[in-house]
């Protein structure tokens, strides 16, 4: 129970907005923590509530353990196999640009270019 009353005394407070990145020290931080509280006695979803973290958030930092990357939507990934290279992209865009000069009445003029 000593455990449990460590975490309700911490200073970060882990639950918040669905989606929010927890720094990877925290998130082993509140697993070791939650395992201290369960070992000293407490009931798991007790010390869950006291960091307002589900059981399966929990689940999911204890199995990632260290490796704790970020798998949201927007994380900085490596680009794609299938991509376009640079080359393939200039092409594209020189391709693009030539449909002005000898299609002008089809390219639009919101841009400002003729």
């Amino acid at each position: 129970m000593a455990a449990l009353a460590v975490l309700q005394k911490s200073t970060c407070d882990l639950g918040g907005a669905r989606g929010r990145l927890i720094p990877a020290s925290d998130r082993l931080k509140a697993v070791e923590l939650i395992e201290e509280a369960h070992s000293s006695g407490a009931k798991y979803f007790k010390a869950l509530a006291v960091l307002k973290i589900s059981k399966k958030t929990f689940e999911r930092w204890r199995s990632d353990g260290e490796n704790t990357m970020d798998k949201r939507r927007g994380a900085i990934r490596s680009k794609p196999s299938f991509a376009l290279t640079e080359l393939e992209e200039q092409q594209i865009l020189d391709i693009c640009h030539l449909s002005r000069v000898f299609y002008p009445s089809t390219c639009s003029n919101s841009t400002g270019i003729s």
